[in-house]
């Protein structure tokens, strides 16, 4: 139950990015692949963490949150204003700052984990984190169609909100 909760939690971030992101009705193989590509670095990130243990584990925690938080509100900033382009989260810059956003705070989980006698499963917060993923672009794709032009700006919003709460939290 422990090891279940965390893995939802650690989706979480990516379920609100896809929600965004999909709100522009891209292809469904991006939103496949993109969901894949989380799913593995929520399993490599924790791993990671787990390795490197209590090397940097007092510095991580902070560090990770606000490297996320920030590429969540330049992944928004640049979807809401991107000089009158459309943002495509198709791209390599895109897709990695998206794939980056939502991953790297499982790092600091797997440091915690590696500290102490606390038992995760890398392979379930992959999977939960994919699914999540998946789940967002679903719900979002539908929302796109209900907010139409404006579903790009929409979800630049939502990024940055959800950016800045990560911040000032």
């Amino acid at each position: 139950m422990k090891e279940a909760a965390i893995a939802v939690a650690l989706g979480m971030d990516a379920f609100s990015a896809a929600l965004a992101i999909g709100m522009q009705l891209l292809p469904l193989r991006f939103f496949i692949q993109t969901g894949l590509w989380t799913g593995l670095c929520h399993i490599i990130f924790p791993e990671l963490g787990i390795m490197t243990g209590t090397f940097l584990s007092g510095t991580i925690q902070g560090y990770a949150d606000f490297v996320s938080a920030w590429l969540l509100v330049a992944l928004g900033t640049w979807m809401m204003f991107g000089a009158g382009e459309t943002f495509h989260a198709t791209t390599k810059k895109g897709l990695a700052l998206f794939i980056l956003g939502v991953s790297v705070d499982s790092f600091p989980v797997g440091v915690s984990a590696g500290l102490g006698d606390t038992d995760i499963s890398v392979v379930l917060i992959g999977v939960v984190a994919a699914l999540m993923t998946w789940t967002g672009f679903i719900i979002g794709r539908k929302a796109g169609s209900l907010f139409g032009s404006y579903s790009e700006q929409a979800g630049g919003m939502i990024l940055c909100l959800l950016g800045l709460q990560m911040i000032f939290h």
